[in-house]
């Protein structure tokens, strides 16, 4: 008898238990709140060298004193160049350049800002 008795208070709860949840949702599992991922720490940036750009045309103006030249390009624009000791000068000696005024010349550069920097200056052979 006591464990019919039992068995009946079991079941009594059970089904108070099912007519209370009746009426509502069912529960979802809880799930822990999202951690956001943390980036790692970005090393400073640093930026890329610009890339070389090139330009052919007929050179203008050399002035060695002031490191520049100005090169007339196929289109008529005249372009500003600097060139430093580092700037490598092929088809003729470095020292050279200050009398190459009126020869086709291709320029390899780089450009920072309005400022074009030679990297190469190549005097075209026959011109």
């Amino acid at each position: 008898m006591k464990v019919r008795y039992f068995v009946s208070m079991i079941s009594l709860v059970c089904l108070a238990a099912l007519g209370a949840c009746k009426g509502s949702e069912p529960v979802e599992a809880k799930q822990p709140p999202l951690q956001t991922q943390t980036q790692p720490k970005a090393e400073p940036s640093v930026p890329a060298p610009p890339a070389e750009l090139l330009v052919t045309g007929e050179l203008q103006e050399i002035d060695p004193d002031a490191m520049t030249l100005v090169l007339k390009d196929v289109r008529g624009n005249e372009l500003k160049f600097a060139f430093s000791p580092t700037t490598k000068v092929t088809g003729i000696a470095a020292a050279e350049l200050s009398r190459q005024e009126g020869r086709n010349a291709e320029i390899r550069y780089v450009e920072r800002g309005n400022l074009k920097s030679a990297v190469l200056i190549h005097i075209v052979m026959g011109s």
